[in-house]
């Protein structure tokens, strides 16, 4: 709501049920203070978007889509930054809707090198109202790949250069001197310290070594130059040098000598106790010390000291030549000849002499003590030394001779003393290093005094004519003279040539007395006696009391006062005074000494003790009392001023209030302002009463303050101000129309000068001569009728066409070309598509017209993802009807840096994300059994396959092996995060594996063994012995070799290459057992096998009834070994089925021969009798132990194997028969008998699970 151009409400304006946008403002006046019936207009609040028109109190918006878009782009060049110059000048870029190319446009690099594109002012919605798609293609570039991303083309150049690497071999070996050099050598090529390539070099038909690398790729991916390095498979004796692709190969003669040597003392035997414990002897080459040594007395006392295994060649193959040399010992000499070095001792120890010079001269009383003392050093009788010697701060007489020689030429300790210049007036004494020097005084002195009489110039003739004056020393009368006056008439005396100072060096204090004098007092002062004769005549003192108290009509007066008797001054007498019975006041003071001490009449006065409210006046001996009443009163005021609360500053800092009695001015006071503003003033402790007890009038008055009327009311100032002042508008008209460029501007205007909003005056304003269009309203009051000032405006009468803007007096009409643009943009995240999150809801983007922010906008993503913004009508020419250039920037997104090109805003987010890589090393190693660890491994960061940082490890106090890579950038470039992985460089016989960052490095102990025996025969030359045996050799019990041994053997055998130790690092355990041969026994005796022949009577023949499956003792079905049978209960424990000896498997009952049954408990691997947690053959047992000389498990014959320990089994642990001895049906039977067994068992078994 508008009343005029001012906007007195608002109010906010919804659409009712409806759908109607109605509003209304109620209550409001009709009439203006002037009685003039307001005109109210309405206007609305700009809606963006819409053009607005107001009709009454219709307001009409009209929405018309005319919105544009622009499509910006930019071309990104990735061929090095241009850096083989294959960059073309120009591109064309292609604008396409759908498929079909509907523009096109040429791209040059702008002045920063960036290569921008815009399409602008296109149709951002079809026909149908859809958002047209833009795209962007460009024209081939020749050499280039083209990769379109959005509106983003990039450009890939690829460089295919080659390039070669060339290298020479330098040799430094005293020219192949000692025929050390090989014949050819292998020199590696390395990219990035990996070796990519290798060939073998060899020398020229000149001799020369060198070698080439060629057709290699000279650029990266990257396109930068590939920086290549060579090295050398490395060879022995050669210490190897690269610079650039020369290796230089240093051959040094390693032949090694000695330099020995021996110290020699020259100090009289350490006579002094200066020899050291030890010195340092220090091994030069040319002048440099290449080793050192300590060197001690050896038990003989002889110091020699060695150099060994020095080089005794340098790298020219000259013979070095040593020298030797001392590290300086303190004292000594050193002289080096050879390898002897001799150290001399000059004793030269220093000692100094320090003494005191004591005055006994009464502490310098007489001042005879001179400012300094010469002071002489004598060695024997001779002087070697003076100085000089004065007191220090405290007063001390010290001195000192210092570095003085302790010791001799022989080694005698000097014996020094001390002497003195003499002093004059002084004997002197020297004890030791003390000299005393004595001073005695012979001085004299004298008593002079005078006699003084104080008797009044001998006025009573009481003076006798000679007086006996005594002298006097420690009170003791020494002396005494008679004294007269003189011609003169002075007394005085004398007493001469007295000793000044006593035994002790004191001043003597004399002092003087008289014979008493008749009728005198004495008083001795010094040397000065004064004798005073007083007079003792008599006087008095009479006065009054006068009273001027108006007759004591205050009653003010006291019944009594005091007064006080003066001499000099000085009270030395009062009285109390009274009214006598006639009213009189009289006092007096009687018997009171005439004259004075000097013979003089004594002046005497009087005074009063003060009497309260009374001013006293003493006359003579008369006191005159007058009465002054002193009541007080006090006149307070204050100032007001009528000055426009001092609007104009008129009022002074302060003012002048005078106080008056009748029109006499008796004070004046200066008046300011307190805190709070107020004007008051006081004048305090006035009389109250005049001289004759009448009450004074007290008035107020100022001094006149320029500009003010004064008033007084009362103690009431008030001071009026009124201001006159006259003022003019001066202002002038401003046309910002382009100078007229369109002939708008009137011939004239008028101007109107308003008070309060109302015109008051006009006047028609043109162009004076220059073309100034200036205006004036004069002699117009400045102030209205309050004080305040008047505040005038000035206002325009409409021109047409023109916008009026007035500030002050200036009025400014401005034609404005309303032509309307836009600007259109986009937000680009470079930020991992997100990928951490960091991207904000909206962000702001700000329109600047230069370096001013003019508009903003939030900007979101639209349902598509995409990030747009535009600013619509926008004035398109300036005041100056100038384009506008506008630019965008965007408020600052946390995280992000910015950058923007065109209208195309893109932030792009690096995540700084640190992450660590901790692991531990893990030794499988026996717990460093064999001391094979090192003490520290290089642990290798890789960062997506590549090394990126390598780690000393060592073990911590604990001994565990941890280490940790910390501050690792988590992400990569593109915001992929980083892939890290261990490795380890390669430690010396041990195997890696890495399980994430766990690196585990395990010793295998490959230790070799053998066993070795021989085989003996017991068979008296048997003549069916066997052409050859097996022998089985066995590791923790199991067969893990055979060896067949025969004549051809000399019945001997090895087993060679054994291992050790287990992959636990325990001692395997090695045996041998044989195959069985029919008709032997075997008996193994450490490793050396003895057969012994078995006689007939022990073979069993297999046709024995006994042993028949048929034969009835052996029937199944005998009750003994019927199931059924109670007796064979199978919880029998000597009838279960678990119970070996009637284990169904048992080979006793197993059909085949059962001296073979490969699942005899004898030879199972779980038989406690092989298990290898045995404690006869456990590792751990002490009997077995590996560190046990007498069980080496290196050393095979430190074991030994007995037939009950280790059953003969058949080879390679597999079960074969014996020969047959019998015919097929004996076979049969048995075997049919084996299978009733085994069903037998089976049932056994069955039934007890049953159970």
């Amino acid at each position: 709501m508008l009343q005029g151009d001012k906007v007195i409400q608002d109010t906010t304006v919804k659409a009712d049920e409806k759908g109607n946008w109605n509003f209304s403002f109620k209550d409001l006046p009709k009439y203006d203070g002037q009685g003039n019936e307001i005109k109210y207009a309405v206007n609305e609040v700009k809606v963006e978007g819409y053009e607005t028109k107001v009709e009454g109190t219709t307001i009409t918006n009209t929405y018309k889509n005319t919105d544009k878009t622009e499509v910006n782009g930019k071309k990104v060049w990735e061929d090095y930054n241009n850096k083989f110059n294959t960059r073309p000048g120009s591109i064309k870029v292609q604008l396409l809707q759908g498929d079909k190319v509907i523009q096109d446009t040429t791209v040059k690099a702008d002045e920063k090198g960036n290569w921008n594109f815009s399409f602008k002012d296109l149709p951002k919605y079809d026909g149908q109202g859809n958002e047209i798609q833009y795209k962007v293609s460009e024209v081939k570039v020749d050499g280039y790949e083209t990769k379109v991303e959005g509106t983003t083309i990039t450009n890939t150049y690829k460089n295919t250069d080659k390039t070669e690497v060339n290298g020479k071999k330098v040799w430094e070996d005293y020219n192949n001197k000692f025929n050390t050099r090989p014949g050819s050598i292998k020199v590696e090529l390395h990219q990035d310290d990996k070796v990519i390539q290798d060939t073998t070099v060899k020398a020229d038909e000149k001799g020369n070594w060198s070698f080439s690398f060629k057709d290699l790729p000279k650029y990266d991916g990257q396109g930068n130059e590939i920086q290549y390095k060579v090295s050398e498979v490395k060879v022995d004796g050669y210490e190897t040098k690269v610079e650039g692709t020369t290796i230089t190969n240093t051959y040094k003669n390693t032949e090694t000598t000695e330099v020995n040597g021996k110290k020699v003392w020259e100090d009289y035997n350490n006579k002094f106790n200066k020899r050291p414990g030890s010195i340092t002897v220090q091994l030069l080459q040319g002048d440099k010390v290449i080793q050192d040594t300590k060197v001690e007395a050896d038990k003989e006392g002889n110091w020699n000291f060695s150099f060994k295994d020095l080089p005794k060649y340098d790298e020219k193959g000259n013979e070095i030549k040593y020298t030797v040399s001392e590290v300086k010992v303190d004292g000594y000499e050193t002289k080096v000849e050879g390898t002897t070095i001799t150290n001399t001792y000059k004793n030269t120890e220093t000692t100094e002499v320090n003494g005191k010079k004591v005055w006994e001269d009464y502490n310098n009383k007489f001042n005879k003590r001179p400012g300094s003392i010469t002071v002489q050093l004598l060695q024997g009788d001779k002087v070697i030394q003076d100085t000089k010697v004065e007191a220090d701060k405290e007063g001390n007489w010290n001195f000192s001779f210092k570095d003085l020689p302790k010791y001799d030429g022989q080694g005698n300790e000097i014996q020094y003393a001390v002497n003195e210049v003499k002093v004059e007036g002084y004997e002197t004494k020297v004890e030791g290093t003390t000299i005393t020097n004595t001073y005695k005084n012979t001085e004299t002195t004298e008593v002079n005094g005078k006699k003084v009489w104080e008797d009044y110039n001998n006025k009573f003739n009481k003076r006798p004519g000679s007086i006996t004056v005594q002298l006097l020393q420690d009170d003791k009368v020494i002396q005494d003279t008679t004294v007269k006056a003189d011609e003169k008439g002075n007394w005085s005396f004398s007493f001469k040539d007295l000793p000044k100072y006593d035994r002790q060096g004191n001043e003597i204090q004399y002092k003087v007395s008289e014979v008493k004098v008749d009728g005198y007092e004495t008083k001795v002062e010094g040397t000065t006696i004064t004798n005073t004769y007083k007079n003792t005549e008599t006087t008095e003192v009479n006065g009054k009391k006068v009273w001027e108290d108006y007759n004591n009509k205050f009653n003010k007066r006291p019944g009594s006062i005091k007064v006080e008797l003066l001499q000099d001054d000085k009270v030395i007498q009062d009285t109390t005074v009274k009214a006598d019975e006639k009213g009189n006041w009289n006092f007096s003071f009687k018997d009171l000494p005439k004259y004075d001490g000097q013979g003089n009449e004594i002046q005497y006065k009087v005074s009063e003790v003060k009497v309260d409210g009374y001013e006293t006046k003493v006359e003579g001996t008369t006191i005159t009392n007058t009465y002054k009443n002193t009541d007080k009163t006090e006149v307070s005021g204050k100032k007001v001023w009528e000055d426009y609360n001092n609007k104009f500053n008129k009022r002074p800092g302060s003012i002048t209030v005078q106080l008056l009695q009748g029109d006499k001015v008796i004070q004046d006071t200066k008046v300011e302002a307190d805190k709070e503003g107020n004007w008051n003033f006081s004048f305090k402790d006035l009389p109250k009463y005049d001289e004759k007890g009448n009450e004074i009038k007290y008035t107020v008055s100022e001094v006149k303050v320029d500009g003010y009327e004064t008033k007084v009311e009362g103690t009431t100032i008030t001071n009026t101000y009124k201001n006159t002042d006259k003022t003019e508008v001066n202002g002038k008209k401003v046309w910002e129309d382009y100078n007229n460029k369109f002939n708008t501007r009137p011939g004239s205007i008028k101007v109107e000068l308003l008070q309060s909003d109302k015109v008051i005056q006009d006047t028609t304003v043109k162009a004076d001569e220059k073309g100034n269009w200036s205006f004036s309203f004069k002699d117009l009051p400045k102030y209205d009728g309050q004080g305040n000032e008047i505040q005038y405006k000035v206002s325009e009468v409409k021109v047409d066409g023109y916008e009026t803007k007035v500030e002050g007096t200036t009025i400014t009409n401005t034609y404005k070309n309303t032509d309307k643009t836009e600007v259109n943009g986009k937000k680009v995240w470079e930020d991992y598509n997100n990928k951490f999150n960091t991207r904000p809801g909206s962000i702001t983007v700000q329109l600047l017209q230069g370096d001013k922010v003019i508009q903003d906008t939030k900007v979101e993503a639209d349902k598509e993802g995409n990030w747009n913004f535009s600013f619509k009508d926008l004035p398109k020419y300036d005041e100056k009807g100038n384009e506008i250039k506008y630019t965008v920037s965007e408020v600052k997104v946390d995280g992000y840096e910015t950058k923007v090109e065109g209208t195309t805003i893109t932030n792009t987010y690096k995540n700084t994300d640190k992450t660590e890589v901790s692991g531990k090393k893990v030794w499988e190693d026996y717990n460093n059994k064999f001391n094979t660890r090192p003490g520290s491994i290089k642990v290798q960061l890789l960062q997506n396959g590549t090394e990126f940082k390598t780690e000393e490890v060592k073990a911590d106090k604990e001994g565990n092996w941890n280490f940790s890579f910390k501050d690792l950038p988590k992400y990569d470039g593109a915001g992929n995060e980083f892939t890290y992985t261990v490795d380890e460089v390669k430690v010396d016989d041990y195997e890696t594996k890495v399980e994430g960052t766990t690196i585990t490095n395990t010793y295998k102990n490959t230790d070799k063994t053998e066993v070795s025996g021989k085989k003996i025969w017991d068979d008296n030359n048997a003549i069916d012995r066997p052409l050859s045996i097996k022998v089985d050799l066995l590791q923790n019990g199991k067969v893990i070799d055979t060896k067949e041994v025969s004549v051809a053997t000399n019945w001997k055998y090895t087993f060679e290459k054994l291992r050790v130790y287990d992959a636990n690092g325990v001692a395997y355990k090695y045996e041998v057992k044989e195959q069985p041969v029919e008709g032997y026994k075997s008996e193994v005796n450490g490793y050396d096998i003895t057969n012994t022949k078995i006689k007939d009577e022990q073979h069993t023949d297999p046709k024995d009834p006994s042993t028949d499956p048929k034969d009835p003792s052996t029937d199944p079905k005998d009750p003994s070994t019927d199931p059924k049978d109670p007796s064979t209960d199978p919880k029998d424990p000597s009838t279960d089925p678990k119970d070996p000896s009637t284990d169904p498997k048992d080979p006793s009952t197993d059909p085949k021969d059962p001296s073979t049954d490969p699942k005899d408990p004898s030879i199972d691997p779980k038989d406690p009798s092989t298990d290898p947690k045995d404690p006869s053959t456990d590792p751990k047992d002490p009997s077995t132990d590996p560190k046990d000389p007498s069980t080496d498990p290196k050393d095979p014959s430190t074991g030994k194997n007995s037939d009950s320990q280790v059953p003969p089994t058949t080879e390679k642990d597999k079960p074969t028969l014996l020969p047959n001895t019998g015919g097929t049906s004996t076979e049969m039977i048995s075997i049919f008998g084996g299978m009733l067994l085994f069903l037998l068992g089976g049932s056994l078994i069955a039934r007890r699970r049953i159970k």
